[in-house]
């Protein structure tokens, strides 16, 4: 048989709901794939579930000990056949047309390495949330690395030959901030996209490595952020606002320094005219806003917190 197309890569370690997955990505309207499904050395029946399935298009690849969420990504790297890779996670879902939408796109711009799309997040009970919408051109993801991933890691699609030439692997040292590092070392080589519309479900909930290992991903986030920062002179002021965001307790004139610093670096990169700059800001104004008050032990940050709840019930009614 022809490579197919695409490679569909899937780790999984200990998920036995994978099935939800496993069904969104076989009703891709799109076909031409594999889904290549890595176990990270599984130690409760998710392999039997994945072996319920028999559509020729799945390949399991089953590893002898648990390598790391990281190692079983750049194994799926090296095993893929496709011309592109597209990335899901166990617990997240693809809608229909993602495959074939983002195939279109990168068949169209070879100038592309790697796109992404629109998200919704969705809960451990299947409620969905409203549209997250991230910056679409490649500026605006590049603006958009200087205070968050640009990229919902789940969501993307790269060109494999991108990778294989310029050797790019997941950086096996990192355990939850593997995709924002990466996005910065691709974005050295080649364009990045995010398609206008939701393809991709992200499922949050108390499971996740996210939450597990909240303070493993604040130390990387930020280690990532300020080497992003330093090798950008637009990015100056997000650099400045970086030193009073890791402080565990803020005084308010570091709150107000980082509004300043995250403000000015938002208005001095983009005009309010550019089709990225809602986005843009909206990421700004939820750094500080997390920065300010989710993430500050200071005793007034849960003042900050309630007067935050009653704006956005006032403005948007939820």
């Amino acid at each position: 048989m022809k490579n197919p197309l695409v490679s569909v890569l899937l780790p999984v370690y200990n998920r036995e709901r994978v099935n939800k997955c496993i069904d969104s990505v076989l009703a891709q309207s799109f076909t031409d794939f594999e889904l290549l499904i890595i176990d990270n050395a599984s130690t409760d029946h998710t392999v039997d579930v994945i072996r319920t399935y028999k559509d020729k298009r799945i390949r399991l690849v089953i590893n002898e000990k648990n390598i790391g969420q990281t190692g079983s990504l750049n194994k799926g790297l090296d095993l893929a056949k496709g011309k592109y890779i597209a990335r899901i996670d166990s617990d997240d879902l693809m809608l229909e047309n993602r495959l074939k939408m983002q195939v279109a796109y990168m068949e169209e711009h070879p100038e592309c390495g790697f796109c992404g799309s629109m998200i919704r997040n969705i809960t451990e009970d299947d409620v969905i949330s409203k549209p997250l919408n991230l910056c679409v051109s490649d500026e605006g993801l590049r603006l958009f690395q200087g205070v968050s991933s640009c990229i919902y890691h789940p969501a993307v699609m790269y060109r494999t030959e991108i990778l294989h030439d310029n050797g790019i692997y997941y950086d096996t040292t990192l355990k939850i901030a593997e995709d924002y590092e990466i996005w910065d070392r691709l974005l050295k080589v080649t364009k990045g996209y995010n398609i206008p519309e939701v393809l991709t479900l992200y499922r949050v909930g108390d499971n996740k490595d996210s939450v597990r290992f909240r303070d493993v991903k604040s130390e990387e986030y930020f280690e990532i952020r300020t080497r992003i920062c330093k090798e950008d002179m637009r990015m100056k002021y997000a650099l400045e606002s970086i030193k009073y965001e890791k402080k565990k307790k803020k005084t308010l004139l570091d709150c107000y320094r980082i509004y300043r610093c995250l403000n000015r670096y938002l208005n001095d990169n983009m005009s309010t005219g550019h089709s990225d700059y809602t986005s843009l800001r909206s990421c700004v104004y939820s750094r500080i806003y997390m920065s300010c008050a989710l993430e500050n032990e200071a005793a007034y940050a849960v003042l900050l917190q309630k007067l935050f709840s009653f704006y956005s019930k006032m403005k948007y009614g939820d």
